[in-house]
């Protein structure tokens, strides 16, 4: 690590090598890369092809634009060249986009880390130069602080020293003053001395060379000179010379006056201050007087020399002035101490001035050092601070892209990598843009991951792929306009991508409510249709503004066509012209218009393959995991909307803070690459510092998202299991759609109620915050109140039955607290119950105790249901409990405890893959049932070992599977709840019915299970002036008294809350009027220019508020229910909020229908609530009672008593009491005949035929004077007659109807009479008490108080089985198909060993199958095919009506056999991949392996009641060929004909008629068929034809029974399930114009049946097709008993099949034994 923080890996990672590697990389082979983009974009579209092929067949299609139909989910696409064109166009924007994105922050990148690298260099350097600055700097600083030392020594010193100077100073100055003084003193005693030296001097004066010259010659002076010279020799000698010592002769002297001038000097000089005393003593005494001579005196010796005299006064003078300087001697030592003090002072203070001289000299120039080495120690440190600061500028730089750095080099491989695969993923991104929009989310990810990856390109996820075609910004911005699954991100990145314009599915509206947010007011919306569409459409084009086209159901309109198709004309100027609506319409350029979207609100739209290849298909049809999602979502912005809130702006700020954490290191790096590694700049310091700031904040603020997500993750938990069951809710209310075209719901409409719900459920939850937000959030809604259904209690309520306060939202609301409530309490029991319930639904038990989760459950209870009810309202009762066990199956499949298997299995029937064969120890057993036991235990993990339980405990399982209510009893080792439910499907599939219902009553609640109450308020409450009410109407249903009702309640409730409309209701214009209040319109589409008048009463309901109801809206035109469409839009956007305003339209729906008469979108927006007549005995008579209005009950009142009742007259008329009777028993009647439909029997009834027969009730009250039996018998005549007249168009049904009227309408009636099981006529004394009394009566019918067999209840729980497995299969949305879509290339979408061996078994059944059928020839007779060969036509050939229906019979057996054939040799080149699985091998596949036989072959086949067994059908194959083999053979009907057998018997009994019209000359329209019961029990026993007519076998008698021995119809056993087989019947012509004229020529003691070709259908009201013959049955019981009873004869009923199956030659025992059991 260098001193500058940054790792060597970081700055190797960041030279200049890498440049090389990207030129490397740069220099790949082109040309490979090329061709496996070639071969992956070939692969790509082969295989969307591929997908396109194996869902539809593509019949009919345009080779030359058609590719074939892609469709998942039920979007229907093609795969076209444009889609192709799309790809390549995409893949190149995206390419060259994210190439020049990655390049440029790959080359930022590269040039910032080269930058670092050198800053971090230059740092080092820096590093170094600032640590021997920081020495030199240090050196300066001790210098400069050495200096400072020394100067402060010199300073302290040269202080002492000035103190002492100063001191000194003061002494010298007094020494000075003692010796001025002394001196004065001295100077006065020296004064006195002058005269002897001046003296002196002046005898020196007077000395010279000569007189000393002189003087030295003389030889013998004088004793005085010898004593003047001895004297100045003693004065003159040497110092320290003793006087004794001083050689004082002459000699001497002559010596030292040979130098005359030595000697003047040595006497000038002589210091006469300091001569010794002793000598100066001495020299006295020389010349001093003495005895012998006198004192020597110059006048004395002046005569003997004048030198002598001159020298003796210079002796003499000299010790004058030395005794006068003895004299002065003391004053002169004080003046010598005093100035050798003064001295001394001076000295001292001279030497004290000299150092301090020398000090300050010292001082000056240490201070100049010191000034100079500051200056330099400054100089130095502010260098040092300099550079310091500098390096410290460029550690901060460094230390901040310290961690940038490792990042930047973290990202620049990534980068690289991603560099390496942008090929790859713009290459998936483009094939998913370009083919992706109209496949479900199973199929892209399939796609994705299974056909598109190549070696060179790996897989890539969809939100990968998600992210290349948008960034996170957009994806942020569309789940803020609404878009929140990950589908939905998918489609708006699809469609904001494709060059074409996009062709919106919007079944649900969703893309259209993202495009009215993201556009808000810019969008311009227009209707294809409608009125100026293609002005609005140029004026938008015109202002750029965003256009949505709607209604694009089927091809966009032939003015849009240019500009859909981008037909384009270039003109000069270099614009371009678009034509359009007639008119040009000029471009600046090709892109010069704002987006362009169209809308088709159709769930599963078809557009022509040319539409396709110019437009972008793309559907945005929510799947249930988008609407878990949304769900989820719409829960967490009820509870907590701050939270949510806070979550979006948290994202929104997280997205901010990225995108200003990229420019600011955009910045950094540019700033980076053009520093030239200076690191002096403090604005890049500043940037480099702003970045980790920067992504200090983001890290911040993603923490701070993500906490906000971890608390939305919380809550998402406790609502997922409500939003779960919501979303799965609505995909199967989604689904419904193909059991009935009506069943199309809204998703707005659906999101109202769960949001309507939820607030319910807060309200109810939590009182107190509801009461504080209640005047923002509006109180409880109208009739929240709960009605509670009791078993006990009939629930089954027409609409126009229904009460005015039941809500199904506050039902679920209360509902919802009260689990909440029961839960809290009682915690234990409670979660053992959750437990016991996620063990029904198979998942695991998680019951917490926790709040959370206790809420969370509430909810689920609370939404759940009012969902479910909203749904169901929309559902006949029948297929209600359909509805709620697939909710529960798919709720339990969604937990888990139930497989995707058994759920098809459950539904569908069982595969047709037996692997183990049927033990004879169960042979009680059907084979059918053991196949499906040996598939569930193959689906279901839990019952894995069941095939060999019931093989171990036979007797146990045999007597649970021979018991009557077999889903009551408890199965064999305590197998309950969802796989006992399973087992009752696989072996008692007729009491899957009731198995159900309790399953369904232990799993969601028993409300789930019981009749819905029809509450017509209710569902008006979700209608608005744009979302109509549906009414779906049953055969017998009538509304308006309930619509009425509910206009009038409306009206009454505003009057309440002080509103101006108010009044009662009355017939109006047009219906019926209020006076001043609520007004509801009735129009009937019926009625003569209903469509102008429903136009105009539109118009002014929607004007005054009222209420409009539209009747028979089915019978309106096409065009017309369009426009009513249109105009509701357009209601939608001009109707203010509070209009009162209500469209109800009703339509007659058969549930099972595949058309529907209104627009698709019309019925979607709409509420729909499905009308039935009461389907209880006791409701429907409570419905037909309320007809008795009060005129009827007064005219009956106004009757008096009988006067003679004994003998049955009179006396003027019928009394109160008939009366009444006759109105409780007509009553009584219709409600028999309309609660017969349930049990697949003849008859119906309709409110207008009551209301005749009452009409006729009415006035037959004016016959008087007739017999009691006689008017009754008018009576019955009349009503019968008035009710044929208004409904009855069949036979059958007229007939039923007049034996119903004998048996419950006669003279014993006022008696008494037990009409029903517990329902008798009673004298009451008012209407009301007749209504009590009918509601007194049980609300449980039983086939006894309908006048069926006991049998007949057996039959309704196979109805409702099969009604419930019709549901199933039909909103289960895709078969199970174990071959994939792909055929060609041998790749399978559903891999793994489950769908290999899936493959190979429907491979052995399609080899088995092949090898066992007849082989496709013909079975035509050869001398009629001789015949046909020479004639042009049948009749030209004179061929007999016989032979006619003969040829026809082989035509159809030949075609059928032609198409097994056909079909399983496609099914086998499809599996061998020579062909694509089209959608005719998905059914066959489908059907082979659950071993029925697929819709392909039966639409061919003779009539069925419905699915049929494989093996049996086979079987019915062998005979029926076998019989028209023996037929062509012989030329003529065999002497038994199997009627049942033929193709079309009804062709057969026509021919029958004209054979005996040409042979009689009867007309042919004055002859019916009639078939009479012979004595021969099979058709072996026959030995010859009839002489008329033919033998016909395989009848059964349907209703009754057949006594073989008695030849004769007796009552059926109360048990079984199956027809009775009847014996050999004759048919012959009879003369009789109508059925009605055969049923009166039949003789006494017979009942003259209907023959239908089959029984019931599943689920059917009626049976098959009828036969245009009756069959004569002997009868002890009246006709009317079977009448009454429903007794009727089919075609259908067994024969001996394996026999003649047996009988078919070539045919191995293997072969038949597959067919046998398969069966």
């Amino acid at each position: 690590m260098s001193r500058s923080g940054c790792s060597s890996e970081t700055l190797v990672d960041a030279s200049d090598d890498e440049t090389v590697e990207e030129k490397v990389e740069h220099k790949t082979d082109t040309a490979t890369l090329r061709d496996s983009l070639a071969h992956h974009f070939a692969r790509v579209h082969a295989s969307a092809d591929a997908l396109a092929r194996a869902t539809h067949s593509g019949a009919g299609c345009n080779a030359a634009t058609c590719r074939r139909p892609m469709c998942r989910g039920g979007v229907r696409a093609y795969v076209t060249a444009g889609a192709y064109l799309d790809m390549l166009s995409t893949f190149r924007t995206l390419l060259d986009t994210r190439d020049a994105v990655c390049t440029a922050s790959l080359r930022s990148l590269r040039s910032g880390l080269a930058a670092y690298r050198r800053m971090c260099c230059a740092l080092d350097e820096q590093c170094e130069l600032e640590r021997a600055g920081e020495a030199a700097a240090a050196h300066k600083r001790a210098e400069a602080d050495e200096l400072l030392s020394l100067l402060g020594r010199d300073s302290l010193l040269a202080e002492k020293l000035r103190v002492a100077n100063s001191e000194e100073s003061e002494r010298l100055a007094e020494l000075e003053e003692e010796a001025a003084v002394i001196t004065q003193d001295l100077q006065a005693a020296l004064m006195a001395a002058r005269p002897a030296l001046d003296a002196a001097d002046a005898a020196l004066k007077t000395l010279d060379r000569a007189a000393l010259a002189k003087l030295r010659a003389t030889s013998a002076p004088a004793a005085e000179i010898g004593q003047v010279m001895s004297a100045v020799l003693c004065l003159t000698s040497r110092r320290g010379t003793r006087a004794q010592s001083i050689d004082t002769s002459w000699a001497e002297a002559r010596v030292a006056l040979a130098d005359p001038d030595r000697l003047l000097r040595l006497l000038a000089d002589l210091d006469k201050d300091r001569l010794p005393a002793e000598r100066v003593e001495w020299a006295r005494r020389l010349c001093a007087a003495t005895d012998s001579a006198a004192e020597l005196t110059p006048e004395r010796l002046l005569p003997l020399s004048h030198g002598a005299a001159a020298l003796c006064e210079w002796v003499l003078a000299v010790c004058a002035y030395h005794d006068a300087h003895v004299e002065a001697e003391p004053r002169r030592l004080d003046l010598e101490a005093a100035r050798a003090s003064l001295e001394e002072v001076a000295r001292r203070n001279r030497v004290t001035c000299d150092r301090l001289d020398v000090l300050d000299r010292r001082k000056t120039a240490l201070q100049e050092r010191l000034a100079t080495a500051t200056a330099e120690k400054a100089s130095f440190e502010e260098a040092c601070a300099t550079r310091a600061a500098q390096v410290r500028r460029a550690q901060r730089l460094v230390a901040s892209l310290y961690v940038e750095g490792g990042r930047w080099t973290a990202t620049r491989r990534k980068l690289k990598r991603e560099r390496r695969q942008l090929a790859a993923g713009a290459a998936a991104a483009a094939a998913f843009a370009a083919y992706a929009g109209p496949l479900c989310a199973t199929s892209r990810a399939d796609l994705l991951s299974g056909a598109w990856p190549l070696d060179i390109f790996p897989r890539a996820a969809t939100t990968e792929v998600v992210s290349i075609l948008s960034g996170p910004a957009r994806q942020i911005a569309w789940r803020s306009e609404g878009l929140i699954d990950s589908r939905s991100l998918e489609n708006a990145a699809i469609a904001e991508r494709s060059p074409r314009y996009p062709l919106l599915v919007d079944p649900h509206l969703q893309a259209t409510a993202w495009l009215a947010a993201r556009h808000r007011s810019c969008l311009v919306r227009v209707a294809q249709d409608g009125v100026g569409a293609v002005h609005r459409i140029r004026a938008a084009l015109e202002a750029r503004s965003p256009l949505l086209i709607e209604g694009v159901d089927t091809e966009p309109s032939v003015e849009l066509m240019p500009l859909l198709y981008r037909h384009h004309t270039p003109r000069r100027g270099g614009r371009l012209v678009l034509r359009l609506g007639g008119a040009d319409f000029a471009l600046s350029d090709a892109a010069a218009v704002g987006p362009v979207f169209l809308r088709t609100q159709q769930s599963d739209p078809h557009f022509a393959p040319g539409v396709q290849s110019h437009l972008a298909l793309i559907d945005f049809a929510v799947d249930e995991h988008g609407l878990e999602a949304q769900f989820l979502e719409s829960l967490l912005a009820a509870q907590a909307a701050p939270l949510a809130s806070r979550r979006a702006h948290l994202e929104s700020e997280l997205l901010h803070r990225e995108e200003e954490h990229r420019q600011l290191e955009g910045r950094l790096l540019e700033s980076l690459a053009s520093a030239d590694g200076a690191l002096l700049d403090d604005e890049l310091v500043a940037r480099a510092e702003a970045v980790p700031a920067a992504k200090a904040t983001l890290e911040a603020a993603a923490g701070a998202a993500k906490d906000a997500e971890a608390e939305v993750a919380a809550i998402h938990d406790v609502n997922r299991t409500a939003a779960r069951r919501v979303a799965i809710t609505f995909s199967l209310m989604a689904e419904m759609h193909r059991v009935c075209p009506y069943y199309l719901f809204a998703l707005d409409a659906f999101r109202s109620v769960v949001d309507s719900s939820v607030a319910a459920w807060q309200r109810q939850s939590y009182p107190s915050e509801s009461r504080e937000g209640e005047d923002s959030k509006g109180g409880v809604p109208d009739g929240a109140k709960v009605e509670s259904n009791s078993q006990g209690e009939d629930s089954t309520r027409s609409v126009e039955d229904s009460a005015p306060g039941a809500s199904t939202v506050a039902d679920a609301a209360e509902e919802g607290a009260r689990a909440e409530d029961v839960s809290a309490r009682e915690e234990c029991d409670d979660a053992g119950k959750q437990r016991a319930r996620g063990d029904k639904l198979g998942g695991a038990s998680g019951a917490s105790c926790t709040m959370g989760h206790r809420r969370g459950r509430s909810l689920c209870e609370c939404v759940g249901w009012a969902t479910y009810a909203f749904a169901a309202a929309a559902l006949p009762e029948q297929q209600r409990l359909a509805f709620a066990a697939h909710l529960a199956l798919r709720l339990a499949s969604a937990a888990g405890g139930l497989t995707r298997e058994a759920l098809e299995d459950f539904v569908l029937g069982p595969r047709a893959l037996a692997t183990e064969p049927q033990p004879e120890a169960l042979a009680w057993l059907p084979e059918a049932a053991w196949l499906a036991v040996q598939r569930l235990a193959q689906s279901m993990a839990t019952l894995r070992d069941l095939p060999r339980r019931v093989c171990e405990e036979t007797d146990a399982w045999r007597d649970w599977f021979e018991t009557e209510e077999a889903e009551m009893a408890a199965l064999p080792h305590g197998i309950c709840n969802l796989e006992a439910l399973l087992i009752v499907r696989a072996m008692r599939l007729d009491r899957l019915a009731p198995a159900t219902r309790a399953w369904v009553e232990e799993v969601l609640g028993q409300r789930y299970a019981a009749p819905l109450p029809d509450d017509l308020e209710a569902q008006l409450a979700h209608a608005s002036p744009a979302a109509p009410l549906l009414l779906l109407l049953s055969p017998g249903a009538d509304p308006l008294p309930a619509v009425a009702a509910c206009a009038t309640r409306a009206s009454f409730r505003q009057n309440e809350l002080g509103g101006e409309i108010g009044g009662q209701l009355g017939i109006g214009e047009g219906g019926m009027g209020a006076s001043g209040g609520t007004s509801l319109h009735v129009v009937s589409l019926l009625q003569p220019d209903a469509e102008a008048a429903a136009e105009r009463a539109l118009n002014a309901t929607h004007a005054a508020g009222n209420w409009l109801y539209l009747q028979h809206a089915d019978r309106g035109s096409v065009r017309w229910l369009q426009s009513l469409e249109r105009q509701l839009a357009t209601i939608q956007a001009q109707t203010s909020e509070g209009s009162q305003f209500r469209l109800i339209i009703s339509v007659e729906v058969e549930h099972r229908s595949k058309g529907c008469a209104l627009p698709e979108a019309l019925v979607r927006r709409s509420v729909k609530i499905a009308v039935e007549p009461p389907g209880s005995l006791r409701g429907a008579m409570l419905r037909a009672w309320r007809t008795v209005d009060d005129e009827l009950w007064g005219a009956a009142e106004a009757l008096h008593e009988p006067l003679a009742p004994g003998l049955g007259l009179a006396s003027s008329g019928p009394s109160a009491t008939d009366a009444k009777a006759a109105f409780f028993g007509l009553c009584h009647v219709h409600s028999i005949a309309l609660a017969r439909r349930r049990y697949c029997a003849l008859g119906a009834s309709h409110a207008a035929d009551l209301a005749a027969s009452l009409g006729v009730a009415a006035r037959a009250l004016s016959w008087t004077q007739v017999p009691a039996a006689v008017w009754w018998s008018d009576l019955r005549r009349n009503a019968g007659a008035a009710a044929f007249g208004s409904h009855f168009g069949n036979v059958w049904d007229k007939r039923l109807h007049v034996a119903l009227l004998e048996a419950y309408v006669h003279e014993a009636l006022p008696d008494g009479q037990q009409v029903s099981r517990r329902l008798e006529f009673l004298e009451l004394p008012s209407r009301d008490a007749y209504t009590r009394h009918i509601e007194a009566s049980p609300s449980d019918d039983i086939p006894s108080d309908l006048g069926l067999l006991p049998r007949a209840q057996s039959a309704l729980e196979e109805s409702r089985a099969d009604e419930l497995l019709r549901f199933g299969a039909a909103v289960m949305s895709t078969s199970r198909v174990g071959l994939g879509p792909f055929g060609r290339s041998g790749r399978r979408s559903c891999s793994g060993t489950a769908a290999a061996e899936t493959v190979e078994a429907v491979r052995l059944v399609l080899d088995k199958v092949r090898d066992a059928l007849p082989h496709a020839t013909t079975v035509r007779p050869k001398a009629l095919q001789r015949r046909l060969r020479t004639d042009l036509s049948p009749l030209e050939a004179d061929l007999s009506p016989l032979e006619v229906v003969l040829m026809q019979e082989c035509d159809r057996m030949e075609a059928l056999v032609t198409e097994v054939h056909a079909s399983l040799a496609r099914l086998d080149e499809s599996m061998r991949g020579g062909a694509p699985v089209d959608e005719g091998a998905d059914t066959l596949v489908g059907a082979l392996q659950r071993g029925l036989v697929p819709a392909s072959w039966t639409e061919l086949a003779w009539p069925s009641a419905g699915p049929q067994p494989l093996g049996r059908w086979l079987l019915g194959l062998y005979a029926r060929r076998a019989h028209l083999e023996e037929w062509a053979a012989q030329g003529v009907p065999p002497t038994v004909t199997w009627l049942g057998g033929l193709f079309r018997p009804q062709a057969f009994v026509f021919a029958l008629l004209a054979e005996t019209s040409r042979r009689t000359g009867t007309p042919l329209e004055s002859l019916s068929a009639v078939a009479e019961v012979t004595g021969y029990d099979s058709a072996e026993q026959v030995g010859a034809p009839p002489e008329h007519g033919v033998y016909v076998h395989g009848a059964a008698l349907e209703g009754a029974n057949w006594d073989a021995s008695a030849g004769k119809l007796a009552e059926a056993p109360s048990g079984g399930r199956c027809a009775t087989r009847l014996p050999v019947m004759h048919i012959r012509a009879l003369e009789a114009v109508t059925t009605a004229d055969t049923i009166a020529a039949a003789p006494y003691g017979v009942y003259a049946s209907p023959v239908y070709a089959t029984g019931p259908a599943s689920g059917a009201e009626r049976r098959g097709e009828e036969l245009p013959l009756t069959a004569w049955l002997p009868s002890e019981a009246p006709p009317s008993l079977w009448v009454v009873s429903g007794a009727a004869v089919r075609l259908d009923g067994e024969c001996d099949w394996q026999r003649r199956a047996t009988q078919q030659p070539g045919k191995s025992d293997e072969e038949l034994g597959f067919l046998l059991t398969s069966h």
